[in-house]
């Protein structure tokens, strides 16, 4: 399995593109550094919307190391200032040493350099945007 943020940017995004619900609307946004900061920094990399859930952002990130701990992220402001303003974010996070992924409402992230994920986990990309669209 490939461990890199790409490749998980690559899997949600195919998982986007096979949800076949009304009213469900997504987009991936523009990385602005790999475009040489010819725009602005997006808030995450993908955004998305239904009459259910509303608006919300996505940000995938793939972590390595022994423990399931989260450095502090780039986007982790803006995303907070999007949700303060009515628009969920969530990261999608893949700790693959470990073999786990995380959903983690950015809202649940205190100020802080890490955070050590302790809660729930999934064992597939797949099975934790399900969860998180509450699709089964």
């Amino acid at each position: 399995m490939r461990n890199d943020g790409k490749y998980l940017e690559t899997e949600a995004e195919d998982f986007f593109k096979d949800i076949k619900l009304v009213n469900f609307y997504w987009r991936r946004l523009h990385d602005a550094k790999a475009a040489r900061n010819k725009f602005p920094a997006q808030p995450a990399d993908f955004f998305y919307s239904s009459l259910i859930y509303g608006g919300c952002h996505l940000e995938c990130k793939s972590v390595g190391g022994p423990k399931p701990r989260l450095k502090k992220f780039s986007q982790w402001a803006a995303m907070r200032r999007w949700a303060h303003a009515g628009i969920h974010g969530y990261l999608l996070v893949h700790f693959y040493l470990l073999g786990r992924y995380y959903i983690v409402d950015v809202m649940d992230l205190e100020a802080a350099p890490s955070w050590l994920l302790d809660g729930e986990y999934y064992v597939g990309g797949e099975d934790a945007l399900c969860s998180l669209l509450k699709i089964y």
